[in-house]
């Protein structure tokens, strides 16, 4: 290489060597960057999979507490009654129908509406009567023995247009539902619920 190359190489060295520098000092910067917001993410994953732990656990309670409430209830469609007075026709449904006389203390009503067109309709005040009429009742005892002793007993309302059921679960619900299904198109011999599992029985 002659000496007029080798000077004119060492002028574009000399001249690229800042900007290689800066190239330099920049791609570290970025690199710091990176590793910095790589370190965040992994924290916030962390943090994410804490809250989503958390959040498994309180479901798993909420789902309990709520099978501790529906494994104490009944579902009771066809006994007449206004939204105000479920109690008092429960009791009066228990006593004449079933034979069982039970503590306004031992159970609580709820009226059941239907979603339909008047499921908007403004719920009336506490002080103005109503005459809706509920589509059913869910009724929840103090405790499950009591639920039983009425369950065993709705043989007693075959042909009376009264129909008690337990309250289950949307799980449990739809598959009780499609063992039904079977069950009308004779797949199944009968299926039937206790404490909110669903069984089916096959000959």
């Amino acid at each position: 290489m002659a000496d007029k190359d080798k000077i004119e190489f060492r002028v574009i060295g000399m001249a690229m060597k800042p900007v290689v520098t800066g190239i330099t000092q920049q791609i570290r910067e970025l690199k710091t960057i990176a590793e910095r917001q790589h370190r965040r993410i992994t924290q916030l994953e962390s943090a994410v999979a804490d809250q989503q732990e958390e959040l498994d656990v309180l479901k798993k309670e909420l789902n309990s507490k709520e099978r501790q409430e529906k494994i104490k209830s009944i579902k009771i469609t066809g006994v007449k009654c206004d939204e105000k007075n479920t109690q008092e026709a429960v009791s009066n449904f228990l006593q004449d129908k079933l034979g069982i006389e039970i503590g306004a203390e031992e159970y609580k009503t709820r009226p059941i509406f239907q979603r339909n067109k008047t499921a908007d309709w403004p719920r009336p005040s506490d002080d103005i009567p109503t005459k809706r009429k509920p589509d059913a009742v869910m009724v929840t005892f103090n405790n499950v023995w009591k639920k039983r002793q009425i369950l065993a007993k709705r043989r007693n309302l075959r042909g009376s247009n009264i129909y008690l059921n337990e309250d289950l679960p949307k799980f449990e619900s739809e598959l009780f539902f499609k063992c039904r299904k079977l069950r009308q198109t004779k797949r199944i011999t009968t299926c039937y619920t206790h404490d909110l599992t669903v069984y089916i029985v096959v000959y």
